[in-house]
């Protein structure tokens, strides 16, 4: 099942935080150097870090998780492999029903969350 991501610089245009002269100066940068265009943006001085972060969120509507302050459950942290949590950069951090709740540091990351699904 094909599924439409947006990308970050969309989110970003669509919130105004970049202009689209600012977004095609991040893009040719990242094309250059192959970072991540977020990454670029910090790089640049366009945006913080916490200014990507909160404008995805916003946009996205998708809360922002302290995890220092969370209690996972053993069993909800084992239903992912160490390897797919390092490699995907996520956590399972509830397990609802048949819903399984993730930390992740690309919401984006269609693929990740495709691999955690084939997994549980």
């Amino acid at each position: 099942m094909a599924r439409m991501r947006k990308r970050l610089g969309e989110l970003l245009l669509d919130a105004k935080k970049l202009t689209e002269k600012d977004l095609l100066r991040a893009l040719t940068e990242q094309k250059k150097y192959g970072d991540k265009l977020g990454k670029v943006i910090v790089k640049l001085g366009m945006l913080s870090e916490k200014e990507i972060i909160d404008t995805v969120s916003k946009q996205l509507n998708i809360p922002i998780i302290d995890l220092k302050a969370l209690e996972i459950p053993d069993d909800v942290v084992s239903l992912i492999t160490a390897d797919i949590a390092k490699n995907s950069m996520l956590i399972p951090v509830m397990r609802r029903y048949n819903v399984l709740k993730l930390a992740m540091v690309d919401p984006l990351d269609i693929d990740a969350m495709d691999n955690v699904a084939r997994m549980v």
